[in-house]
């Protein structure tokens, strides 16, 4: 009779071992989803943008123009990014192409957050942006944009993430 009381404790203590394994797996895995979650949450970094826009009258509406475009990235507005780009890349660059493509590839992309490192003025219609781009699976991309003003809308010559073939794309003059 010893033996066997021994044995359904062994069992006991075991299942306890093993639903205490699990909880902390299944807690591991909840907090490890809520991190990506907030990692991946969108809040751009763009101070450096709206405080030269809030001191030089001649880049009024660049802040919200720029903030503009890549919310449309984030939400895959292909159609409202393709308006923003210059008018060089719309020239050689026919939007039903751009849609096609955009589509196709967009599908597995996303632009998860950007922070804008640095502006630097050229003239009065003209902006150097260097930013910081996390896309898909967290990958990390750095690139200089061009914008300037036309028609009283600031366009870029080139988006600024990687990963899409849309973005490769520039004629630089």
């Amino acid at each position: 009779m010893r033996k066997a009381v021994t044995t359904q404790t062994i069992a006991r203590s075991a299942a306890h071992a093993v639903f205490i394994v699990l909880a902390f797996l299944y807690l591991d895995c909840v907090v490890s989803c809520s991190r990506n979650l907030v990692k991946w949450s969108w809040h751009p970094e763009t101070s450096r943008l709206d405080k030269l826009a809030s001191y030089d009258t001649n880049f009024i509406g660049l802040d919200s123009d720029v903030k503009q475009f890549y919310a449309s990235l984030h939400n895959k507005d292909w159609r409202a990014t393709y308006n923003q780009r210059w008018d060089e890349f719309r020239e050689d660059f026919p939007m039903r192409l751009y849609l096609q493509i955009a589509d196709a590839d967009g599908a597995k992309w996303e632009l998860l957050d950007y922070d804008i490192l640095s502006v630097e003025a050229n003239g009065d219609n003209e902006v150097n942006l260097i930013c910081k781009y996390t896309e898909t699976f967290d990958n990390i991309t750095y690139a200089m944009v061009r914008w300037r003003k036309e028609d009283g809308v600031w366009r870029c010559d080139a988006a600024g993430p990687k990963e899409l073939k849309i973005f490769r794309y520039t004629r630089r003059n």
